[in-house]
């Protein structure tokens, strides 16, 4: 005995078979693109632009403009940086005015703060004996992280 052949049960089995297969595609193209733009939003500032972005950051934002570091760590890297807050350049008694006037001296204390290579935070903690606010902040040319001190010259 032969079956009949029912284009419409045929059409039903395909029409059910590509709704599920779209539905996969979709919901794995939807991941895709929602982590996807997550990496990239994330690692699309540079360490400058991190620090610039920052409202506890304004000085060092300034001091780095004054003694031209911004143009050089902006570059290729990558870099970690050490930001210390507003709040550490008050508490540390620093003239913040006399380092924004005088590129030289500016220089010379931001560059305690600025490292060649990507130091992850408890190196930092453990090499540096300081301790970190905020840790570990991924740039795209490197690494920043913030502390409420200001490192000098030993």
């Amino acid at each position: 005995m032969f079956l009949k052949y029912n284009a419409k049960i045929d059409f039903i089995i395909m029409f059910t078979y590509l709704k599920k297969t779209l539905s996969i595609f979709t919901a794995i193209s939807f991941l895709l693109l929602f982590f996807g733009l997550q990496q990239t939003t994330a690692q699309t500032a540079n360490v400058v632009d991190i620090i610039n972005n920052s409202e506890n950051h304004t000085i060092m934002s300034e001091l780095l403009v004054v003694s031209e570091l911004d143009s050089t760590i902006t570059d290729d890297g990558p870099y970690t940086v050490i930001a210390p807050t507003d709040e550490a350049f008050r508490d540390h008694g620093l003239d913040v005015e006399e380092l924004k006037s005088n590129p030289d001296m500016a220089h010379d204390l931001l560059v305690n703060h600025i490292f060649e290579g990507e130091v992850f935070s408890q190196d930092v903690e453990n090499s540096m004996n300081i301790t970190l606010t905020d840790k570990d902040i991924i740039a795209l040319n490197g690494i920043v992280h913030v502390t409420d001190i200001i490192i000098e010259d030993e």
